[in-house]
């Protein structure tokens, strides 16, 4: 797969024509980026999108490494397990009469009205997570995020049993020990998002009544 062969697969068109080689599909174009960065540098004349993410990819300026840890669990709990709600929740936030129009991106801090600015709080709140005291974590701290990480994520040995157990807190009783952390922060987490939503709609509801 990394051979200028098979990344050639990923960007090439099927009706290059070079003679000189037999890089690229014979049948369908993938539209995939390349991962090696010699290909740009060799082939990029006969790229079907003549893009060099290495020229344009730039540093991040405030890296915080332990926000990958729970990518995937706060996309699958709000944009694949409640996406239902999220889009009635927005609906009523864009309809509220103190919407800014024609603003690419609105926040709370943007906005006067008491109600739209609650609901947009509301819609953009990150969810937290309980530590064995029983205090409550939230996502939205980044001091948070690698006490939650090794918490819940982050992959132990058990010294008594020579066992890998998911999460440092596995014997603390959050969770049960059959199941994968991971997924119950998604299902709160979700359900986070899910009650959010329901107070956005009700306080909408309550504007227009």
């Amino acid at each position: 797969m990394l051979s200028h062969e098979g990344q050639s697969l990923w960007q090439f068109r099927v009706d290059d024509q070079d003679a000189s080689d037999t890089l690229g599909p014979l049948q369908f174009e993938l539209r995939r980026l390349p991962v090696r960065r010699a290909m740009y540098e060799q082939y990029k004349d006969r790229f079907v999108d003549q893009v060099n993410p290495f020229e344009m990819a730039t540093p991040i300026e405030n890296p915080i490494p332990d926000v990958r840890s729970f990518i995937a669990i706060l996309f699958g709990a709000m944009a694949i397990d409640s996406g239902t709600e999220l889009e009635e929740a927005w609906t009523a936030i864009i309809n509220h009469p103190g919407f800014p129009q024609g603003v690419e991106m609105v926040t709370a801090e943007q906005v006067t009205d008491p109600v739209l600015k609650q609901m947009l709080e509301l819609f953009d709140a990150m969810p937290s997570a309980k530590n064995p005291e029983g205090t409550w974590l939230s996502l939205a701290d980044t001091a948070s995020l690698p006490v939650l990480r090794n918490g819940y994520l982050k992959k132990t040995k058990d010294e008594a049993t020579g066992l890998i157990m998911k999460g440092a807190w596995w014997r603390d009783g959050l969770w049960n020990l059959n199941a994968d952390p991971a997924d119950m922060l998604r299902q709160e987490f979700g359900a986070f998002v899910r009650q959010n939503c329901e107070k956005i709609i009700e306080l909408s509801q309550q504007e227009q009544s």
